[in-house]
């Protein structure tokens, strides 16, 4: 994700509503995916600074067999949402500044929900 050209950035996986590119991708210190981004439409932009549009979601393509076993899966896109179906999948830094923390304040770790963005 994010190579050449970049990936797109679209809102909630609509193709005629691209909003921005994703430069680069990798993976976090805890196995989640990282991107990093630019959002270039003002209207877009003004959603995510007010965090109504702070979810990520990841537009896969699957090539598979007549059997629908999968061959070959792709990340065509990624989209801005309001509420990612994967959990803790959101946007956590904007313009360098964090603008998202998750506190798990169970005395047993067992009972926190995963942290990890994927």
């Amino acid at each position: 994700m994010g190579k050449g050209t970049g990936t797109d950035l679209l809102v909630e996986h609509d193709h005629g509503a691209r909003v921005g590119t994703i430069h680069a991708s990798w993976e976090g210190r805890d196995g989640s995916l990282r991107v990093a981004g630019t959002v270039s439409d003002p209207a877009a932009m003004a959603q995510v600074r007010s965090g109504n549009l702070r979810g990520l979601s990841l537009g896969t393509g699957v090539i598979q067999e007549m059997d629908g076993t999968a061959l070959l899966r792709t990340q065509d896109e990624l989209s801005l949402c309001e509420d990612p179906r994967r959990p803790g999948c959101y946007i956590d830094t904007i313009d360098g500044a964090s603008c998202r923390t998750v506190t798990c304040a169970s005395l047993r770790s067992s009972e926190c929900p995963s942290l990890t963005r994927r």
